[in-house]
């Protein structure tokens, strides 16, 4: 089977892995953005088959993410749209809305890669290592032997409670639902249910909260609770799971815990982009590679 020519524009460390691997996978790749070879202009590796964005694909809603590109200035997203002809497959990770409405108008085929539910599978294990990793850096005694409260029991929340377990914490997860509770406990965690309305009680030894709730749950009255040693990482996307006004007033150390898996393991991460956007290349039949039978 052939495969397309890729464009990898902007992005972090993650991207440069990616595009490395899809280099190894048989793809055409062009860069810009990543290497110190790459050409001046983003333009000049345009149009391609397949158009690669980084993740997050945005800082300011109006350009490419581009942190290693000279002056760390990425293009406008509607001048790399305007050179893609009708049908040119775009990816990106985190796309915002306004951007799929133009890639759509524009005809092309758009996906947030981001959203993949095998990607976000994938993902979950850098993330949850590389909290590990914020853990063992802000901490001032070892995990062996620490309580530890994980809140949420998703996929990256599952797998950092198991490793937390694995290297000797007395791990306490945190959740609303009764399924959730029950597997955390037959896991060997320990276990409590999160209520509507009433404040988060932590046990008074706890060291380290590692929160992957995207949305508020510790409010003034849990932050006040607080114990005064614990520090509490985010894991989750904006807002996040505390009232940081709160936390500050309190004195509690917080963490910011967005883009582990490029910041702590790119290669791996850079991996996973490839593994999970060339899942969706046009084969030469016109059929996307995720439609083949096994």
């Amino acid at each position: 089977m052939r495969m397309p020519t890729v464009a990898v524009i902007g992005g972090d460390e993650r991207q440069r892995y990616a595009a490395e691997h899809l280099r190894r996978m048989g793809c055409c790749v062009r860069t810009w953005g990543l290497f110190e070879t790459d050409g001046e202009d983003p333009r000049g590796i345009l149009p391609a088959e397949v158009v690669l964005l980084p993740l997050p694909v945005t800082a300011d809603q109006l350009r490419v993410a581009a942190p290693l590109a000279p002056k760390q200035r990425g293009p406008r997203f509607s001048e790399v749209a305007e050179l893609l002809p009708n049908g040119t497959l775009l990816l990106g990770g985190k796309l915002p809305a306004a951007w799929k409405r133009e890639a759509d108008a524009r005809g092309l085929a758009v996906i947030d890669y981001a959203e993949d539910p095998l990607f976000q599978l994938k993902n979950a294990t850098p993330t949850a290592e590389g909290a590990l990793l914020l853990a063992l850096e802000n901490l001032p005694c070892t995990l062996w032997g620490t309580r530890v409260a994980v809140t949420g029991y998703g996929r990256i929340a599952s797998l950092l409670a198991d490793r937390l377990r694995s290297m000797g914490a007395q791990t306490l997860v945190l959740a609303r639902r009764e399924e959730s509770l029950t597997e955390a406990r037959a896991r060997g965690h320990e276990a409590a249910r999160l209520i509507n309305g009433q404040p988060i009680e932590l046990p008074k030894d706890c060291r380290a909260v590692f929160n992957t709730v995207p949305y508020p749950i510790f409010d003034r009255a849990s932050v006040e609770r607080f114990p005064p040693a614990c520090v509490y990482i985010e894991l989750a996307s904006l807002p996040g799971g505390i009232d940081l006004g709160a936390a500050g007033t309190c004195g509690i150390r917080t963490v910011r815990g967005g883009g582990l898996p490029g910041r702590c393991f790119p290669e791996s991460a850079g991996r996973i982009v490839a593994e999970t956007v060339s899942a969706h290349f046009p084969t030469s039949n016109g059929k996307n590679r995720e439609d083949e039978p096994i």
